[in-house]
């Protein structure tokens, strides 16, 4: 069987990787500026995953290596969860 995030996940996902990839190419001035952005997409994550009845869902981020790391749970109406621990995106670096 193979499992696929929810979409508002992937697209949080991307969203930070591509705020690392900004950060690492000096675009963002810090990491602390852009774990500010990241908070304001990971807050819009929730309202998206809240339209879809996942109300219980947790998300953290720290500074990682000079870059954002994110963790996250959530659980589906039907009591399914998902839970991921301190990956650090990266989006299309080139």
């Amino acid at each position: 069987m193979k499992f696929s995030d929810h979409k508002t996940i992937t697209w949080l996902i991307f969203e930070i990787g591509y705020l690392n990839d900004a950060i690492i190419l000096g675009d963002i001035i810090s990491v602390k500026a852009g774990m500010a952005l990241a908070q304001k997409k990971i807050d819009q994550a929730k309202r998206e995953l809240s339209r879809d009845g996942i109300t219980d869902s947790f998300f953290m981020m720290s500074s990682f290596g000079g870059r954002i790391s994110l963790s996250y749970e959530y659980k589906y109406p039907d009591g399914f969860g998902v839970k991921c621990s301190r990956i650090v995106p990266t989006g299309q670096l080139r």
